[in-house]
């Protein structure tokens, strides 16, 4: 794979950060990669620390464009993961608003449609 991270996000990105609700999110796409044995002790961390803090801002997630309001992740997918979790406890934190409905949303940058398959996974874990 030619190019560093970086020099593969800034050209296959879409303009700008955008704002995606957890709800357009598609978690069992071909692009998402389960976490690996060796951090899944962190996701109970990551649960612990955006039930208490939120989802912080700075905590951007790359996405890919499936088109149809729809994205997959390609990257941070631990950290929706713990989100995910938190969700499918059924109960409301105040911290995480919209959460329960989907409309809590996660700053992220959005690969284009037709990112090369070898690019987004030379970009994810």
């Amino acid at each position: 794979m030619e190019g560093n991270i970086q020099q593969l996000i800034k050209q296959y990105r879409l303009p700008g950060n955008w704002q995606v609700a957890l709800k357009d999110i598609c978690m069992d796409h071909g692009t998402f990669k389960q976490v690996r044995e060796r951090y899944k002790n962190g996701i109970q961390e990551l649960m612990t620390g955006i039930s208490k803090l939120g989802f912080l801002p700075t905590s951007v997630i790359i996405l890919i464009n499936l088109g149809n309001g729809v994205y997959s992740v390609v990257d941070r997918n631990h950290r929706l993961i713990a989100v995910f979790h938190l969700n499918n406890k059924g109960e409301e934190i105040p911290t995480l608003p919209g959460l329960m409905d989907g409309t809590m949303t996660v700053m992220a940058i959005v690969l284009r449609a037709d990112t090369p398959d070898k690019v987004h996974w030379h970009i994810g874990p």
